[in-house]
């Protein structure tokens, strides 16, 4: 049975993990998908994740390539499908070369992965976090 992943779904995927991995997580803060804090007080976003189902790649890396630009903040952009994966690098390659060595570019299934691992250790994980 394979499970339908919404772009609301993923969101809430990533909020969660964030806060997994000790981060004040936030969904749609200004105009990014979700971003996470050192603290919740923080102002600098330490990561910033765009989340594409449908939708303009190159709007996503304008905004992670804006976030990187005025804060250094971690860009993480996280596609649907294979199709979206080979369009992005293809992106990457034209015209937005100096995200290049920084971002990380996620499947929807491997955040899924992410997700369900760290539920699996979330009693224990925030002793090694703390």
């Amino acid at each position: 049975e394979i499970e339908e992943f919404t772009h609301t779904k993923i969101q809430s995927m990533i909020v969660e993990i964030g806060k997994s991995l000790n981060y004040y997580a936030q969904v749609e803060f200004e105009y990014y998908d979700v971003v996470w804090r050192e603290k919740e007080n923080s102002p600098r976003l330490s990561h910033v994740f765009e989340v594409q189902s449908k939708g303009n790649i190159d709007s996503a890396f304008a905004k992670l390539k804006r976030a990187f630009d005025a804060q250094r903040s971690k860009p993480f952009l996280v596609l649907d499908s294979e199709r979206d994966t080979k369009r992005a690098a293809q992106s990457l390659a034209r015209e937005f070369v100096e995200l290049q060595e920084v971002i990380t570019i996620l499947s929807f299934a491997e955040i899924n992965r992410i997700y369900q691992n760290l539920r699996t250790i979330s009693e224990i994980l925030p002793k090694f976090l703390s």
